[in-house]
Order: structure tokens, then sequence, then C-alpha cells
């Protein structure tokens, strides 16, 4: 077979199988999601402060949400100054692809775009890259952690929201984000035992990491219903992505390909 048409037909399988990649990638997201609350919570109510908006009884920790009729699970707010609605309809996607694109839109809604909140509590205040690395940080090492009790619960939910829209030294009582004094002690004691080990890296009694699969629920209309977030641990063995197979597979022709095409000159 001459180069020229070993290259057409390479050509033509990479176009194929790029195809089926982003097709594959597109199925990562849905629309038209709804979420139902069930009647079990891990949450505490807390008095915090956002720039200089305070907020009183903030329902602060895990909740447990029902996607159709499917199995309950858990799930934490990535969207602090919103109300989940039931009626909203939602959307799935990575965490890394939240914080990469959805993550800024959402500091952009009204909310956060409020006299005393703006350039004091949001994303201007750290980087996609710090948010990403240290959600996962916090999750790999506490999640399971925060699901033990529920000021565990609250404080793990302060710590996404410190990590989400404050500097990187995280701190409890300085910063876009703080408790107030009047937040309850086993809820501060905890958050500074969360915040102490991201800023240090040092988790103690949590050093095992375990990995998860994250799943951002993100409202359809950002600001019109809280954004939350999902894990799943991850399995010890994955299988690869399709991704994964399907760029082995085109480096695998591409290289099948070459080899015939040289045998074919040397002909």
């Amino acid at each position: 077979m001459k180069t020229t048409t070993l290259t057409k037909k390479l050509s033509q399988i990479i176009s194929m199988t790029v195809g089926a990649f982003m097709a594959l990638s597109a199925m990562q997201v849905h629309a038209d999601t709804s979420l139902t609350e069930t009647s079990l919570s891990k949450y505490e109510q807390e008095n915090l402060k956002f720039g200089s908006v305070t907020k009183t009884a903030v329902n602060t920790g895990a909740y447990q949400v029902q996607e159709g009729t499917g199995t309950p699970f858990w799930v934490y707010c990535l969207d602090p100054l919103t109300y989940l609605s039931s009626q909203n309809s939602y959307t799935t996607t990575t965490l890394s692809s939240f914080v990469s694109s959805g993550y800024t839109a959402l500091f952009n809604t009204a909310a956060y775009q409020a006299r005393g909140v703006k350039n004091q509590y949001d994303d201007a205040n750290t980087t996609t890259t710090t948010v990403l690395n240290k959600l996962t940080e916090l999750y790999s090492h506490a999640y399971a952690d925060s699901l033990t009790s529920v000021d565990k619960s609250a404080a793990f939910q302060y710590a996404i929201w410190e990590i989400e829209g404050d500097a990187v030294n995280y701190s409890g009582t300085s910063g876009g984000l703080q408790y107030l004094s009047s937040a309850t002690t086993a809820f501060k004691d905890q958050v500074n035992t969360y915040l102490t080990a991201l800023n240090t890296g040092s988790w103690g009694a949590l050093s095992a990491v375990t990995n998860y699969i994250y799943t951002v629920y993100k409202s359809s209309t950002l600001g019109n219903s809280q954004t939350v977030l999902r894990v799943t641990q991850a399995p010890s063995n994955k299988v690869p992505e399709p991704s994964t197979m399907l760029l082995l597979g085109i480096g695998i022709l591409a290289l099948g390909a070459s080899r015939h095409a040289a045998k074919a000159t040397k002909g």
C-alpha cells in the first residue's frame, strides 16, 4: 500500500476517534436533573460573616438529597449565599470543569456582587488552581471524618467556603469569611482543626488519603439555587476512562500505520 493511502486512512481513523472522544466528553454533562431534599441532614445553624455582610443562623453542613427516584446521597454546598430549590433544574459536571468555568460565573451573580461582599469574599482572592487543589486535599483527607458528627460536618462546610472565596492563609477569624464569636465553641474548634491542616499540609490522624469521583450539581440558573458537590469513592483498581482508552488507541493506530508506511517505502 502506498504511503499516501496509509496517511489518508490514518487521518480518517483519527478523525473518527476524535469525534467519538468529543461525544463521550459531552456525555459527562447532562441537563434537567432535579434534586429533592430528604429528611436527613448533618448541618447546624451558625453565625457567619461574608465580607461585611453578617448572616445569622446559616445552615452549615451536609444534607441528603435524592436525584429523581435514585438512592439518596450526601452533598455539600458550593454556593453559601443561595438556598436550595428542589424545583430548579441542574446540570452535572466534573469538579475541575466547574472550578475552571462555572466557579467564576457563580461569583459573578448578584449575591456576590453585592456591596460588602465583592473583593472581600469572592474568587478575586484566590485562583482556580488553588481552589481545585485545596478542595481535593480537604475531601481526600477529611470527607469521611466530616460525616461522623454534626460539628465536623458544619466545620467541613465552612472549610469548603473558605477555600472558595478567601485568601490562601485560611482563618476563621480574619479575611473575607469569618465565624462570629457567637458561633458554637465545638464548631469553631473543629473549623480551626481543618483550616490548620489545610495551611500546613499536616493532617495527623487524618493523614490517610481516599480518592473520590467528584460530581457538581450546578443550578441551571446560577444564583437561583444552590450548586452542590457530591463525591463517590473511586475504585482502587479503576478501569481507564473511555477518553484515555481512545487516546491510547490513536497512538497504537498511528504507530502501526507508520510502520506499514516505512515498509511500503522500502519496498
